[in-house]
């Protein structure tokens, strides 16, 4: 069994900026430094989408159900302690795409934004 790599990105709410998980050192010596609101730390998942893009907490994706409909979920952490993606839409938030899903059916996930950078996606 291969072991994921434990990663994170930070989203720097001043600067409204991404830190990718390159700069991931520099960031957490900043985020010890600084108050916690002024961070959000989000964790790779271990999974990358159909264009090999590395998917992280917070991340939106699309799942193409069929031609007619494209669903957008967001990736997140549950209280069972593991990632899953949850659709955006409130009328179909029950969607859950459970993390085994995920990592099986890969090649039609596609990363569209993420939370932070992209909050138009939510709605």
């Amino acid at each position: 069994m291969s072991k994921r790599k434990i990663k994170f990105r930070v989203w720097d709410v001043e600067a409204k900026r991404m830190i990718g998980a390159k700069q991931t050192p520099l960031a957490a010596a900043v985020w010890t430094q600084t108050e916690p609101d002024d961070f959000v730390l989000m964790q790779y998942t271990g999974l990358k989408d159909v264009a090999g893009k590395e998917i992280f907490e917070g991340d939106l994706i699309s799942h193409n159900q069929d031609a007619q409909r494209v669903d957008v979920y967001k990736i997140q952490w549950d209280e069972f302690e593991q990632f899953h993606a949850r659709d955006v839409d409130p009328k179909r938030q029950q969607n859950v795409l459970e993390y085994w899903w995920l990592g099986k059916f890969w090649k039609q996930i596609c990363i569209v934004g993420n939370v932070h950078e992209n909050p138009e996606l939510l709605k």
